[in-house]
């Protein structure tokens, strides 16, 4: 990802403020998302993937402390790299946004230096929690076993955590299970622990439904994991390629 452009959230009801760290965030190879209202961003964090966001600590309807609560909640940007943009730089109300989920401070007024300087260090998290959440929408074969049961099925998508698989009467949700995944082109297949998080019904794409398989903690750190993400990475990159 040599052109990686981070998506970041700039939240501030000041508008010139805003739009310094807008054009900042472009100069510096960004893409910035600005938007003046917290209630309108607490809304906006629940439908859209950021990979990082500025938030004015001082703020009418939500201040800034509750704004990043409400994203450490959130489905799609629980992760992401958060900034609060303050006047006040008090230890206690440091540990109040740290509290709160607050990975770095911009103390105001904030300078260009600062800005470029701030997502200089924190450019390989949001990269890294980019490739995380990377989903590859590509068919594999795939067997799945339990205790008493195995199937045969085929992954309709693939990420870092976890696959969504069209399978033939599933294990019921919250069995552990094995899944062995089938690379184009690889011998071995990747093995991988997991649980059922979740039974798809049926749709007008796949008629008998499927699993949602969330990948246990110890697969992440194995080398499966790795060799998964690097599959992963080519396979969106194609994708983007041919789109």
């Amino acid at each position: 990802m040599a052109d990686f452009k981070p998506k970041i959230l700039v939240v501030d009801d000041d508008s010139a403020m805003l739009q310094l760290i807008g054009e900042v965030l472009t100069r510096s190879g960004a893409r910035p998302h600005l938007v003046e209202s917290s209630r309108q961003a607490a809304e906006l964090v629940e439908k859209e993937k950021f990979d990082g966001a500025f938030l004015d600590w001082m703020m009418p309807e939500m201040d800034g402390l509750e704004l990043a609560r409400r994203i450490r909640r959130s489905r799609l940007n629980s992760r992401a790299p958060l900034v609060m943009l303050t006047g006040v730089l008090k230890r206690s109300a440091m540990q109040e946004c740290f509290d709160a989920g607050i990975d770095y401070f911009l103390q105001k007024p904030v300078t260009v230096k600062q800005v470029q300087q701030l997502l200089s260090v924190s450019r390989g998290r949001m990269l890294a929690e980019r490739r995380e959440g990377e989903r590859a929408y590509v068919v594999l074969r795939a067997k799945v076993s339990w205790e008493g049961g195995r199937r045969v099925g085929r992954t309709r998508s693939v990420s870092a955590h976890g696959c969504l698989l069209s399978v033939d009467k599933p294990p019921a949700k919250g069995t552990e299970v094995l899944l062995e995944l089938t690379l184009p082109g690889v011998r071995t297949p990747l093995v991988l622990g997991g649980l059922i998080s979740e039974i798809v019904p049926g749709d007008a794409i796949d008629p008998a439904g499927g699993v949602i398989i969330a990948f246990d903690s110890a697969t992440r750190t194995r080398p499966a994991r790795t060799r998964l993400a690097a599959f992963i990475e080519k396979a969106v990159a194609d994708a983007d390629r041919s789109a």
